[in-house]
């Protein structure tokens, strides 16, 4: 585990390394495409970390540029092979970004030639300490300015009227009887933090070679998906019923754990029939243990014991919705008061999203913000209850109220009224809920 741990770190500094890169040639005028692939005219196709043009009046000026952020030092043999990827493709100057340093022999080997070596000193010239240092603790590029947010859609002051009356139905009873002792203290439309993460998805597929071959290829497609960043659960979202968190079992799960439910793929197995890759037969059984204890999966009572899966693994990223890809986004936060609390490391986040999916990588994280309307209740007994809607449907979220009721240090409340399910409807027209 300690040197899978090891490699994912430094894929993740690679990749921020890569991204800074690829934003400081964007910042100076040049069209820019991350991780690509390039044919040259040998017919060898070579991978290209950050590709860089720039249309002049008189040239068209191409650099390959291959980032390395290790503390090594970079060897004669790196500068040899971005040599030939630089004569191969017909690029005009090859560069090495690295965090490190470059050896005696790689200095020697690119004088003269058309590579370039920046190396930490001057990479921290160029990016500044700041974000060199970023580099180096492996964290993601993130959005620069205000974080985007989704404007709400519902009345804000509608509902807390409806939802006002509401309490002071159930504090009257009916006759006198069912009597509920709450009164609403407050309610007020917060912003809640969510990630966006860009995924590169590798899919394979064939491609057709002359009139009767087809070879395997493998394609890579861009798509997003929406984490609340309070609890690292991925979440799905649609226009018409807002955030979705059918999916936030993953985020409770361990590494084994979404191993075993990524090979089963639904099906009903048994001990013996379930291979997973990496996983001796002890940590299968515990993973097993892990899943049943949370109502994950099912056991039978025949003999050998078959396990069913109650939820299916989200087998393909592209099919999540995402917040910037189903709802209209504002480049300034909306009115409303953002929820104070800690939030996931990104870092963290994006080891999770990429163990979630083989083949996916995170290329790029977003913070976004999106607005639900928080009710207090206040009980005579001193108690409190906590309920939360959806700011664009008016739908209940009992997820986002159980964080807000651990955030304020409450246990969790009493069950939803019967009365109070949705008031979406009472709640978009000011008219209708006028006292």
């Amino acid at each position: 585990m300690q040197a899978e741990e090891a490699r994912r770190t430094a894929q993740q500094k690679g990749l921020a390394l890569e991204l800074r890169v690829a934003r400081l040639f964007e910042q100076r005028g040049y069209e820019v495409a991350h991780n690509t692939w390039l044919r040259g005219r040998s017919g060898a196709q070579h991978q290209v970390d950050v590709l860089a043009r720039h249309a002049a009046p008189l040239h068209n000026s191409t650099l390959i540029i291959e980032a390395k952020a290790y503390a090594g030092a970079v060897d004669k043999d790196r500068i040899l092979k971005l040599l030939h990827i630089v004569d191969d493709v017909g690029a005009d100057r090859g560069i090495i970004v690295t965090t490190g340093r470059a050896t005696p022999d790689a200095l020697r080997t690119a004088a003269g030639r058309a590579i370039d070596i920046w190396d930490r000193e001057r990479l921290a010239r160029l990016l500044g300490e700041t974000e060199v240092g970023a580099v180096e603790q492996a964290a993601p590029v993130r959005g620069t300015g205000a974080e985007r947010a989704v404007a709400p859609r519902i009345d804000v002051e509608a509902l807390h009227t409806e939802l006002r009356r509401t309490a002071a139905k159930r504090r009257r009873g009916t006759l006198g009887i069912g009597r509920v002792a709450e009164d609403l203290a407050d309610c007020r439309l917060i912003l809640y933090p969510f990630y966006e993460a860009e995924l590169e998805v590798h899919i394979a597929d064939t491609q057709r070679v002359g009139m009767f071959r087809k070879q395997a290829v493998t394609r890579l497609s861009l798509t997003h998906v929406s984490i609340d960043a309070v609890t690292g659960a991925v979440v799905t979202v649609d226009a018409a019923h807002g955030i979705g968190y059918e999916h936030a079992w993953l985020a409770d799960l361990g590494h084994d754990e979404r191993q075993l439910l990524k090979a089963v793929r639904g099906h009903s197995f048994t001990l013996s029939s379930v291979a997973v890759a990496g996983l001796s037969e002890t940590r299968v059984r515990k993973a097993i243990a892990s899943l049943r204890a949370c109502g994950l999966l099912e056991a039978g009572h025949a003999k050998p014991v078959m396990y069913r899966a109650t939820r299916s693994f989200p087998p393909d990223p592209r099919a999540l919705a995402s917040l910037s890809e189903a709802l209209e986004l504002n480049e300034q936060a909306t009115d409303g008061e953002r929820l104070r609390c800690e939030t996931k490391e990104p870092g963290a986040v994006i080891a999770a999203v990429e163990d979630y999916w083989p083949g996916v990588r995170v290329v790029g994280m977003a913070a976004l913000l999106y607005p639900f309307v928080v009710a207090r209740y206040a009980h005579d007994d001193g108690s409190v209850r906590f309920e939360a809607f959806d700011a664009l449907t008016g739908q209940r979220s009992e997820h986002v109220a159980d964080v807000i009721r651990r955030l304020a240090g409450y246990a969790p409340g009493a069950r939803p009224l019967p009365d109070a399910d949705s008031i979406s409807s009472a709640s978009s027209s000011s008219s209708s809920s006028s006292e």
